[in-house]
């Protein structure tokens, strides 16, 4: 249902019922499409997602009338219950005792009820809202597939709110909503029909070839998630409810800690909200094993395999490389050359590199077939393939660079009030449709971050 073509059908009726219904059952119509869009992808998802908020509901309601032993206990029953149903659909299996969980995007709803429970255990919430409120704030149709990673006690008011967004907004999530379908259907479903396909071929592949794979898949993800999220956002922001950013220019990261405070944020603020802080943090000890811990933690979260796990330990050693090296520094009272312009350039540059080879690592189920077939003589592929990823990645890392400079997003959020400004805002617009209407693959694959 959530899709691109069924969008301009759906959208319009759903926000129309929305605005027409008294302001106190607006969020009734909310659950419903929300329930109906996880019905249409999966029936019995939609019983397994109100099951699992039944019982994060029940446990965090037990939690507030408890001492402080019981609410740990009911804690400890809620969190299980969630981890379980996560590692189910992570094993490779596609049911629980007959019941799918295949398309539920549980990693993410799994995440916002823990988080619940411990907000609640911690304070920070002092009350459960209505339990319908609180299911639909679990499962809001645009974020319940792939995210961001929201929270539910800041959610919550605003779904009780009702509020129409003002008018003034309106346009604003309109062309987000346009940007992110730029984003997924023009940029990554061709840089990964590319991709793919080269990589299908059989016979050695050139370094040079899985090189520009590599840069590929790394800027094919980025497009494909910011797109979803932006989609996501934008939809969400034509109900009045705000839901947060998940990128902030990733790819100008020199280091992996600088990296993650940019790249899929609200699943880093989780982390650092729920395990990082709790355990100690900086200050503990066991840094190390803390931080190996929470990228472990990190790959089982995207799945039970082996090539996420290496990804997860990679980044966590170069985590822990750049932390001491830094430590290093200041001790020896040494800044390098951080502030010349042309030095952070090149840690970039550097730094990407590396990042795209984590990408492919992340992105290969077996890593012994596709390494066994890299070649340091090996030739360019025969067909054309190759050079049309070649030249789809030039213009793809074009785009790259434009998007992160924030061009795209001043143009998105700024309401344009001079000619300069409406004239900017008109060309990117159109731009964006043209680019829909021409350069779409036909048809829209699903989304990268569907099957986390």
């Amino acid at each position: 249902m959530f899709g691109a073509q069924s969008m301009l059908v759906w959208l319009p009726v759903t926000i129309l019922i929305y605005t027409l219904l008294p302001q106190r059952h607006r969020y009734f119509s909310l659950l419903f499409v929300s329930i109906v869009n996880l019905s249409l992808l999966d029936f019995d998802s939609v019983i397994a997602a109100i099951s699992v908020s039944v019982v994060t509901y029940a446990c965090a309601n037990a939690m507030l009338r408890s001492s402080h032993h019981n609410k740990i206990v009911w804690l400890g029953i809620g969190i299980i219950i969630t981890i379980l149903l996560m590692l189910f659909s992570r094993d490779g299996s596609e049911s629980l005792l007959g019941v799918q969980f295949r398309w539920i995007g549980l990693s993410y709803y799994g995440l916002m009820n823990i988080g619940f429970l411990l907000d609640i255990n911690s304070g920070k919430s002092k009350n459960t809202p209505l339990p319908s409120t609180y299911i639909l704030s679990s499962i809001f149709f645009p974020y319940i597939l792939a995210g961001p990673v929201c929270n539910i006690r800041e959610l919550t008011p605003q779904f009780e709110r009702g509020a129409f967004p003002p008018n003034s907004t309106i346009w604003i999530q309109l062309k987000r909503i346009l940007y992110g379908a730029f984003c997924k259907i023009v940029v990554a479903d061709n840089l990964g029909k590319y991709i793919t396909s080269t990589l299908s071929e059989q016979g050695d592949m050139s370094v040079v070839v899985l090189a520009t794979v590599a840069i590929g898949y790394s800027v094919e993800i980025y497009f494909d998630f910011l797109g979803y999220t932006e989609i996501a956002r934008g939809v969400a922001g034509l109900f009045g409810i705000d839901i947060p950013p998940n990128f902030n220019k990733p790819y100008l990261a020199t280091n992996t800690r600088d990296f993650w405070k940019r790249w899929h944020m609200s699943l880093t603020n989780w982390f650092r909200q729920y395990l990082y802080i709790p355990l100690g943090g900086y200050g503990t000890i066991f840094f190390p094993l803390l931080i190996l811990f929470i990228f472990t933690i990190s790959a089982i979260w995207h799945g039970l395999r082996l090539n996420y796990l290496i990804w997860g330990l990679m980044h966590a050693g170069s985590y822990l490389l750049f932390h001491y090296y830094h430590r290093f520094q200041q001790s020896n009272h040494t800044s390098g050359s951080a502030s010349n312009i042309v030095s952070i350039n090149v840690r970039r540059i550097l730094f990407f590199l590396w990042l795209s080879a984590t990408w492919l690592v992340f992105r290969t189920e077996d890593l012994q077939i596709l390494f066994n077939n890299v070649t340091l003589d090996g030739e360019l592929l025969p067909n054309n393939d190759y050079y049309s990823l070649f030249w789809v990645l030039v213009v793809s890392l074009i785009l790259l660079v434009i998007d992160h400079s924030g061009t795209p997003e001043r143009i998105i959020i700024t309401r344009a009030q001079t000619n300069k400004l409406i004239a900017q805002e008109l060309v990117f617009v159109d731009l964006l449709i043209l680019s829909l209407f021409i350069l779409a693959t036909g048809g829209h694959g699903d989304f990268l971050y569907f099957k986390f």
